[in-house]
């Protein structure tokens, strides 16, 4: 049994039709990306670039209004993101939870931000999620790990490649 993982930069993703910057117009179709995740048949899609938890709960509604059987979605926002400026961009999970759901552990809620590895070199604190396959009480003897980053789009590559090195050096092997 295979499981399909999806990822989206929804740039600045809410009811606008503007960015946050106001420089540029952009078309919001959420039908569009929807189909797109159900043509995929996406298990779980990590987002990126979510400004508004409703535009979240909007494209879950929108998934789920294509009756299957085999297909029901849940969401997660990450309205608690640490970060050092004003900054409204958050990550989030959209899940089939006909086959899988989030593994709960006694110590953390899940996800959770790792809000203490590389604070000086990552902008955005990584998104990490735990999945395992849906049905079994315990969960079962695997378990989906995800973390969702966004990488800073830095002027000088130099400030890319220290970030991707934290998260390589210290994220990954946590």
């Amino acid at each position: 049994m295979g499981y399909k993982i999806g990822s989206f930069n929804l740039r600045d993703f809410n009811f606008s039709n503007q960015s946050r910057d106001g420089e540029e117009r952009i078309h919001r179709n959420f039908e569009l990306i929807a189909r797109m995740i159900l043509e995929e048949n996406f298990d779980v899609v990590a987002l990126q670039e979510i400004n508004a938890p409703f535009a979240l709960e909007h494209l879950t509604r929108i998934l789920n209004q294509f009756k299957n059987i085999l297909r029901e979605y849940q969401f997660d926002f990450g309205s608690d993101m640490p970060t050092h400026s004003k900054d409204p961009e958050r990550y989030g999970f959209i899940w089939n939870c006909k086959r899988l759901r989030l593994l709960n552990t006694s110590k953390n809620n899940n996800p959770r931000y790792y809000t203490n590895a590389g604070a000086n070199a990552l902008i955005r604190p990584p998104y990490y999620g735990r999945f395992t396959a849906r049905g079994m009480l315990g969960g079962s003897n695997f378990e989906l790990r995800l973390v969702n980053i966004h990488i800073r789009d830095a002027v000088r590559v130099e400030d890319r490649i220290l970030e991707f090195n934290t998260l390589v050096k210290q994220v990954l092997p946590r």
